[in-house]
């Protein structure tokens, strides 16, 4: 179901219409997202955008603004248009940029009104990257941080699926209060796939605007080809592949624009990790 939408100015006089379902999902009114590197926002249930639709930012380098509206204004404008809808899924989206950075702001000051210190309501600057309470203190949105990464075991790659989805990707969760990043990958794993691992370690990161998230890459290596410990039931599935079998295009992965998919792709290339 269509939550909200996203508008931007990217040449005069015109306007792209950017509608986002809560599946992870959203459509183009005019021109191509591809070409703007456009992602959803996720999360938002349809009282919250109906509480808050005076919210905008300022885009970078000229693009125009962004603003979040209501779900009947965003019927309004499907309904005056519909032939030129195309649905594009969040995957294939870069997880950077410029407009990736835009909807982290709006989902923020959608879902994050109030200092949580003292109760204030929060007052954003132009672009949106941090406001100010009653009090002219500086507040900072809430960023989870998350972990996700490569589980080898010598040159297999451990992929997961979880459930409803049609593609593989590789584990991930949230760190935890008094977890170190490499500790919380080592959890993970564990508590995923029932498999041990060593060296668990930093690679790269990126953010996730549809979440809020930031995305923490690791890498750790296993001897255990099957679970050695009960799992949490989060997955569907988990398979071992090598870079032969991935490259082959036989298993359906995440998309291009997540994290996961770029450590994937270096580790069949066997680039710097």
């Amino acid at each position: 179901m269509l939550g909200g939408i996203f508008l931007a100015n990217t040449e005069p006089n015109r306007r792209c219409y950017y509608p986002f379902t809560l599946q992870g999902e959203y459509a183009t009114l005019s021109g191509s997202s591809t070409a703007l590197g456009v992602q959803p926002i996720a999360g938002f249930a349809d009282p919250v955008l109906g509480e808050n639709e005076d919210i905008q930012i300022e885009l970078p380098e000229g693009h125009g603004f962004g603003v979040l509206v209501s779900h009947e204004q965003l019927e309004a404008m499907i309904a005056g248009d519909p032939e030129s809808l195309a649905i594009v899924h969040i995957q294939d989206q870069p997880a950077v940029g410029d407009l990736a950075q835009t909807f982290m702001r709006l989902r923020n000051q959608a879902m994050f009104r109030f200092s949580p210190v003292n109760g204030d309501q929060i007052r954003y600057v132009a672009d949106g990257r941090f406001g100010y309470d009653d009090g002219g203190r500086e507040v900072f949105p809430r960023l989870d941080p998350a972990v996700i990464g490569l589980v080898t075991l010598g040159d297999e790659l451990l992929l997961t699926r979880k459930p409803q989805r049609r593609y593989f990707s590789l584990v991930a969760g949230y760190v935890e209060p008094g977890e170190t990043i490499e500790d919380a990958f080592s959890r993970e794993v564990l508590e995923e796939t029932g498999r041990r691992v060593t060296h668990s370690r930093y690679v790269m990161s990126a953010p996730w605007a549809a979440t809020g998230s930031l995305m923490l890459g690791m890498r750790a290596e296993t001897t255990d080809r099957e679970a050695h410990a009960p799992t949490d039931g989060e997955l569907e599935e988990t398979r071992w592949a090598s870079r032969e079998e991935i490259l082959s295009g036989d298993i359906p992965l995440t998309g291009r624009g997540s994290l996961a998919r770029t450590l994937i792709d270096r580790w069949c290339a066997r680039g710097e990790l």
